[in-house]
């Protein structure tokens, strides 16, 4: 495999920093989640499977080609898929982040087909907003067991609408994108503030 080492570790140790803030936030449990980066063209850096996120070592972190091969010996999560069909159909996203917070769990669960924020302050913090008066809509799709029709599903939709920021599948968790792994976090940070603007702004209509 053609991947500049340096990079590779680099990148490694990004994913590491990332991967025990996201544990500290509680916004991935035991082994869940899965934190990914493009090195190149042709490979990713990825996190192994059945590894806590909030204790990744630079063994932890595998390089995968755009076809699935793996270079390390521990075994890639079963959402490599997802994530190289990401990075295959948009050349933008340059880090995938999946986790299973309980905000985008729960909000995955209670709204129908998509969530849409609009008028937030804090939509500044995504990539290409300047006004908190703009509108962005995530995408809510139903799990699978079969990973390749879950993709089905998002690249569908992807072609027709297009998916800047993030996708929410059902009952399970979010993927978040970014151009590197410090957009892809900033912008989680944000998505999951707004995230829980909805379920409280939800919880306090109920109680009127």
């Amino acid at each position: 495999m053609d991947v500049d080492i340096e990079n590779f570790i680099q990148t490694s140790q990004e994913i590491i920093k990332i991967g025990k803030n996201i544990h500290s936030r509680i916004w991935a449990t035991s082994t869940s989640g899965n934190y990914s980066s493009r090195l190149n063209a042709d490979h990713i850096a990825i996190t192994a499977s059945g590894t806590r996120k909030g204790e990744l070592s630079q063994e932890d972190i595998l390089i995968v080609d755009m076809q699935g091969e793996t270079l390390g010996t521990k075994k890639p999560s079963s959402d490599t898929i997802d994530h190289l069909e990401n990075y295959r159909a948009d050349k933008n996203i340059g880090a995938v982040l999946h986790f299973h917070s309980v905000n985008a769990t729960l909000v995955s669960e209670i709204e129908e087909h998509s969530i849409v924020f609009e008028n937030y302050e804090v939509l500044k913090a995504l990539e290409g907003i300047s006004f908190y008066d703009e509108r962005i809509s995530l995408p809510i799709f139903e799990n699978s067991r079969n990973h390749q029709e879950l993709m089905n599903q998002v690249n569908q939709y992807r072609s027709q609408q297009g998916i800047p920021y993030a996708y929410l599948v059902r009952r399970h968790g979010v993927y978040v994108f970014g151009r590197n792994l410090a957009k892809a976090f900033h912008h989680a940070e944000a998505l999951e503030f707004l995230f829980m603007c909805h379920l409280k702004k939800r919880q306090c209509s109920h109680q009127e």
